[in-house]
């Protein structure tokens, strides 16, 4: 099966569709052929956005890229501090 990226609206959007499927009747395996994933392709997406609304989930995109920027942040500020602790040396 070839890897294909897919955008947060579409990863967002499969959850549901496959929760509507589920509950009229249909198997895990015959939802997934249909949404044309993998079971742990599905179950991860169920585990990371199942019950949040798109807008929550671009929210949450932001807040991990946020949270990335600040740790670089820190880890250049401590880089930069050893560095004038082994100069005063």
């Amino acid at each position: 099966m070839n890897r294909t990226r897919r955008t947060l609206k579409q990863t967002n959007r499969k959850p549901k569709t496959a929760e509507q499927l589920l509950g009229s009747g249909k198997t895990v395996t015959d939802v997934c052929r249909g949404l044309e994933v993998s079971h742990l392709v599905y179950h991860r997406w169920r585990q990371l956005y199942g019950g949040v609304q798109f807008e929550e989930a671009n929210g949450l995109t932001q807040l991990e890229a946020e949270i990335r920027r600040l740790k670089k942040l820190l880890a250049e500020a401590l880089l930069e501090k050893a560095m004038l602790k082994d100069l005063a040396e």
